[in-house]
């Protein structure tokens, strides 16, 4: 049903959300850190969670640089989202999924669907000439696996909307520590193997694209790998303070293109959420 007037606040919301679609990436790693912050619990809180739906929403501030282009640091203020049933669905606002779980909640399985981030070249002057890189859908297959030890991540991505016509897989291994009775860090290692035909569409350069300061350049598959650290502060029974810091060295793959100005790219992220 179409409606003549917004809601009351729904403006600067959906203003956000535009901001979150515009900036797909940036919108992506912020929801991996919410999942992870999710996943570790809430600070003193170890009771069963209710059954039904949850959600964690709030609001933060991100910074991290341009993968491609100048590599300008870019600080947006966007809003934090997701939201799960009976630990069985999910999702957030760069995508969402389906588990099935084992008895004792230790294994997962699952599909899901996220958002693969594009670029356009009118947003960054050294990208002048090139075609866009379209935003795409890829779907996955899950696993997560957690163990007294360690939590391990199995992913694997392929592009559903033939847009790269690649894929990738990722591992990552995190261990949640609680510190003080209200805090909570979640260290984290990631490994990601990025498919020929992905690196390619996303990072390299077509002859027709090619100019005296940006060679012609054929992407080629690539292994990235991601150290980070998410931090959680409870503030009372339903807020918290979430903190992450993110870097990403990237593979000779990605790092060799002439549109990639720097092998690492870091990502700083301070927010408030709410779990309801």
């Amino acid at each position: 049903m179409l409606m003549r007037k917004p809601l009351a606040g729904t403006r600067p919301f959906g203003a956000l959300l535009l901001c979150c679609l515009c900036h797909t990436a940036l919108a992506d790693r912020v929801a991996d850190i919410t999942e992870v912050y999710a996943a570790a619990g809430v600070p003193g809180q170890e009771r069963e969670p209710p059954a039904g739906w949850r959600a964690v929403v709030g609001l933060g501030l991100a910074s991290a640089e341009e993968v491609v282009g100048d590599g300008e640091r870019r600080t947006l203020v966007l809003p934090v989202l997701l939201m799960t049933y009976d630990d069985w669905a999910y999702w957030s606002i760069a995508g969402g999924g389906v588990w099935i779980r084992s008895t004792d909640r230790s294994l997962h399985l699952g599909v899901g669907v996220k958002l693969h981030a594009g670029w356009r070249p009118e947003d960054d002057p050294l990208l002048a000439g090139m075609d866009r890189r379209d935003t795409s859908v890829d779907g996955s297959l899950n696993l997560l696996w957690k163990t007294p030890v360690v939590d391990v991540g199995l992913n694997y991505y392929r592009d559903l909307l033939d847009v790269s016509d690649g894929s990738f897989a990722s591992l990552r291994l995190s261990r949640t520590f609680l510190v003080d009775p209200r805090i909570r860090l979640t260290p984290s290692l990631g490994v990601e193997r990025q498919s020929d035909e992905l690196v390619d569409y996303y990072y390299g350069v077509r002859p027709s694209e090619a100019t005296s300061f940006r060679p012609a350049y054929d992407g080629r598959a690539t292994v990235n790998v991601t150290l980070g650290l998410t931090g959680a502060y409870l503030l009372n029974r339903g807020w918290s303070l979430l903190g992450a810091f993110h870097a990403t060295r990237f593979g000779d793959g990605v790092a060799d293109s002439p549109i990639v100005p720097d092998r690492t790219s870091r990502l700083l992220f301070f927010g408030a959420v709410r779990r309801l």
